[in-house]
């Protein structure tokens, strides 16, 4: 049900509030992440196989507070869900700032994936679904754009920060910075429609299972779990093994912000203007080219930029998608549990093939053929959007 706000809250102002969150919950413990990798191999001296496990242990935990965000918003409300949810991520940068082993690492990921989890992109489409009732998909992409912004301010400053002073220094400043964001989030969610505690049954849908196109969105996203968070996490080991110094590492990673900020504000405006269908299938088409040209990494390709370009313009898929496949394909009067089964199909996909790469560069000194194997799975993520979206020109586009 869509909210009218109050008088003392503009609807833009909840955007805001959405933006600030995505920037910490998926900007900080994943998007922008990356350019930690190397210096916790180096620092912490994991070795390529446990740095993706510990990717891996992250996005279970995200997978496990995706899977119960609904229920975990509806008992504690937007507002106090999301704030818990902060305070979580703060205490997981804090215990990896202090953690110098495998397992200590690991702790630490649970919390960060369970701060990604409860206060990600599942919370902050319920907020928004509830507040908007035009220009859905242009709020959301603004929301999610925090995450672009973060890899764009993000990998420049951590560099600076642990090379100037030390790994500790830039994790506890990060949970400094978290803790003063989630109080601004705290101060304007409050007393909003719409973030209180609800009680809710299940819809008829939710109790006759899955039809044939709810499925297909469903392996949609799982496959989508490969270019939008295991390519993505690796983003820095990629370039960094193909000899890209850590400057070059942050600025390519800082490149993809930019593109993914832009990215994403043209996905949502175009979703809502043309409709979901020509805006997927197009994104899929340059996600898949971005991944080609990912794979030249090691031949220090002059294509570089090109393949940021191309990866920052698609990666909205896998933040919007959720939303903009609930909202198209599926049954709308249950958009909350649609968007969560969409989102932990999502997370399934990245905890699955997350070991991946780090344990096919043990064996072969490179990522690069690990993102060979990320392209075929990007192109068949897109052969199923075609199929999904067959017959559908503009549902979405309000």
């Amino acid at each position: 049900m869509v909210l009218k706000m109050q008088k003392t809250r503009s609807p833009w102002l909840i955007c805001a509030a959405g933006t600030v969150l995505l920037f910490c919950t998926m900007g900080l413990s994943t998007s922008s992440f990356s350019i930690y990798q190397p210096y916790l191999i180096s620092v912490v001296g994991l070795t390529n196989s446990e740095s993706s496990l510990f990717l891996t242990v992250r996005t279970l935990a995200g997978l496990c507070g995706t899977f119960t965000a609904r229920s975990y918003i509806d008992r504690l409300g937007v507002r106090g869900g999301v704030t818990a949810a902060g305070l979580i991520l703060a205490l997981g940068f804090v215990l990896l700032a202090f953690a110098r082993s495998f397992f200590g690492c690991c702790a630490a990921a649970a919390l960060l994936g369970a701060g990604y989890g409860l206060g990600g992109i599942v919370a902050v489409s319920i907020l928004i679904h509830r507040v908007f009732q035009k220009h859905m998909a242009l709020a959301l992409s603004i929301c999610s754009a925090g995450t672009g912004v973060s890899v764009m301010l993000c990998p420049p400053i951590v560099t600076r920060l642990v090379e100037s002073y030390s790994l500790r220094f830039s994790l506890l400043l990060e949970a400094g910075f978290i803790l003063l964001a989630i109080g601004f989030v705290f101060a304007v969610l409050s007393d909003i429609p719409g973030t209180a505690p609800v009680k809710r049954e299940d819809s008829p849908r939710a109790r006759t299972g899955l039809d044939r196109r709810a499925l297909i969105c469903l392996v949609i996203m799982f496959l989508v779990g490969l270019p939008g968070n295991v390519a993505w996490s690796h983003f820095g080991v990629l370039y960094s093994t193909a000899g890209f110094t850590p400057s070059q590492v942050a600025l390519i990673i800082s490149l993809v912000g930019v593109f993914l900020t832009v990215g994403k504000l043209i996905f949502g405006e175009c979703a809502d203007a043309v409709g979901d269908a020509l805006t997927f299938k197009t994104a899929c088409i340059i996600m898949l080219l971005g991944d080609a040209l990912c794979c030249l990494a090691d031949n220090g390709s002059m294509l570089t930029a090109a393949a940021m370009l191309c990866i920052g313009l698609s990666l909205p898929i896998s933040t919007l998608g959720p939303s903009l496949l609930s909202r198209s394909l599926l049954d709308e009067a249950d958009f909350d549990r649609s968007v969560k089964n969409q989102q932990t199909a999502y997370m399934v996909g990245a905890l699955v093939f997350g070991p991946m790469p780090g344990l096919i560069a043990d064996r072969t000194g490179s990522y690069v053929p690990a993102f060979r194997l990320m392209f075929l799975g990007c192109a068949a993520a897109g052969v199923l959007v075609f199929i999904a979206f067959r017959g559908v020109k503009k549902r979405g586009g309000k």
